[in-house]
């Protein structure tokens, strides 16, 4: 969610197991909304975790200092992250090797922010995951993947083609601009 929630509590009617909140723009800042979606959505039985797109243009430590400070420190909760990998020239080098060491960078310093994550996790696709990292980047494959599918509509994980060391995802992001509970989203399934 990157806007802000109108209705936590339709969530629940609906279903929804878990929400990922936009916390961090690679345009460098801070999702306006984060925190508001957060306390709206605090009740909610299902869970809550947060996505980043990144942005090199900031130091990691910046990255995961100012998502804990200004979007998650008060509300006294630990959440997981998810780093959105999409092969955007804004938030990116062209040159593989400097984008690998910036990753493994944020990932530490999200982890050494422990007061405010309990985990780092990723969603990609394979053509940007080795566009940005190259095709034998592998340093995260015990990580969660959530597979981001532009082509289809339903919870589906046939066709997927090993990447990043994952033989598998463990969900797939699906039905982009969906509408839920009058939310603006994209929604996704994990697979058991």
């Amino acid at each position: 969610l990157g806007e802000l929630v109108k209705d936590a509590s339709c969530l629940d009617k609906e279903g929804i197991a878990w929400v990922y909140i936009r916390g961090f723009l690679n345009s460098g800042t801070v999702d306006g909304s984060a925190q508001k979606n957060l306390k709206a959505t605090k009740g909610m039985k299902g869970s809550r975790r947060l996505y980043v797109n990144p942005t090199m243009r900031l130091l990691p430590n910046v990255i995961a200092q100012t998502l804990c400070r200004e979007v998650v420190k008060e509300l006294n909760e630990k959440f997981y992250v998810y780093i959105a990998i999409y092969d955007e020239k804004i938030s990116w080098s062209q040159d593989t090797k400097k984008n690998r060491e910036f990753i493994e960078k944020l990932n530490k310093a999200l982890l050494e922010e422990s007061a405010c994550f309990e985990g780092v996790n990723f969603i990609s696709r394979k053509v940007d995951w080795n566009s940005v990292f190259g095709s034998d980047f592998t340093v995260f494959s015990t990580s969660v993947l959530i597979w981001n599918r532009t082509d289809v509509k339903a919870c589906d994980k046939t066709g997927y083609v090993p990447f990043g060391g994952w033989e598998r995802p463990d969900g797939v992001v699906f039905g982009h601009e969906a509408s839920v509970c009058g939310n603006k989203c994209d929604t996704s399934c994990l697979l058991t």
